[in-house]
């Protein structure tokens, strides 16, 4: 039997303070797969209130390949020349990679993450930091 694919996401997050989503996409020109707003009610919760701004767009990849996610998230962002940590309200900016294994103590349970110097170079012309979890 063979083991499943893990799942692999590949985000852009801004997070602020004073981060305001609207004027965020607005400036942009691309809309978020999600968001929050510092003071208001966390997506899709009735209770749990935000304490930062989040603006995000997620890869809709299906690839095995993490090269094709970052590939796909990147996309959006081709016309944006500057460091996205300029944009109004903007602290913290950067690339989240999620790796999570359905079943983490298989013995096949790899994957690969190589990214291309172009790649690399477009995170670092947006000024993004990376993060990789791996679960």
């Amino acid at each position: 039997m063979t083991e499943p694919q893990p799942r692999i996401v590949v985000s852009v997050y801004l997070r602020g303070q004073h981060l305001d989503p609207e004027v965020l996409s607005a400036a942009l020109g691309i809309q978020p797969t999600s968001l929050q707003v510092a003071g208001r009610l966390r997506p899709g919760s009735e209770r749990f209130i935000a304490n930062i701004g989040l603006w995000g767009v997620s890869s809709e990849s299906i690839s095995s390949k993490i090269a094709d996610h970052v590939d796909d998230v990147l996309s959006h962002f081709k016309g944006v020349y500057d460091p996205l940590t300029g944009l109004h309200g903007v602290e913290e900016a950067y690339l989240d990679v999620l790796v999570a294994f359905e079943n983490p103590g298989a013995p096949n349970a790899t994957v690969e993450c190589f990214l291309s110097r172009e790649q690399i170079v477009s995170i670092a012309r947006l000024g993004l930091g990376v993060q990789l979890s791996v679960m």
